[in-house]
């Protein structure tokens, strides 16, 4: 398949990348930064230009789109916003206008509203599925959130066949023992559930994805 990363520059984008390389796919990655190491072709290009996103996504069998302000800390509220938005609107109109049949969003749990939100609520019920809730409260979720919806009204319209992974806190081993590890037992991870995702087995995920 001929596929189209958004994001390839970033922590779970480059693993997700490399993952759809072994696998055998061609790929073309898309990051505001300049590129990861990795054997795929590289435009650096803001997506939330829509002629630049329109002109980039095309030829593709499907698209990951990964790209995102990751967190709301560190940035404005509005910015973290509305970047989100206007990569993620773009890149789903480019990639239906492509002729692209598949699409796989990256989103995060931070539609629930972990862990960002200011008033932390236990979940609705345990263990935590696609049915759960959302109950987003900061920039960054809400921003993921409604990146779902507008995956979803292209599958409505018949654009394509489309998967949306929420992604948790995404660790590589070295990650873990810096900082998951020694932060299991401080009261601040109960706002993430305690929960955290290695890079690879999250790449395996997009990637099985693309087949589901």
């Amino acid at each position: 398949m001929n596929i189209i990363v958004t994001g390839s520059s970033g922590l779970l984008g480059r693993h997700v990348a490399v993952a759809c390389l072994a696998a055998g796919h061609e790929v073309l990655g898309i990051d505001l930064a300049p590129p990861a190491r990795g054997a795929w072709k590289h435009v650096s290009a803001d997506l939330t230009d829509l002629g630049l996103a329109l002109q980039l996504i095309r030829d593709a069998d499907a698209v990951i789109h990964v790209a995102a302000i990751p967190r709301p800390t560190g940035k404005a509220a509005a910015e973290v916003f509305g970047t989100n938005m206007a990569a993620s609107y773009n890149v789903v109109e480019a990639a239906a206008l492509s002729g692209a049949s598949r699409f796989i969003y990256a989103s995060s749990f931070s539609v629930l509203g972990y862990p960002f939100g200011e008033r932390l609520a236990p979940p609705a019920y345990l263990p935590i599925d696609q049915d759960h809730p959302t109950g987003a409260q900061d920039a960054y979720g809400l921003s993921k959130w409604l990146g779902e919806e507008i995956v979803e009204a292209a599958v409505r319209r018949g654009a394509f066949s489309a998967v949306s992974l929420r992604m948790p806190w995404i660790q590589t081993p070295e990650s873990f023992f810096e900082t998951v590890g020694p932060r299991r037992g401080t009261p601040d991870a109960a706002w993430d559930l305690w929960g955290y995702l290695d890079a690879q087995d999250a790449a395996d995920a997009f990637l099985h994805a693309l087949a589901w």
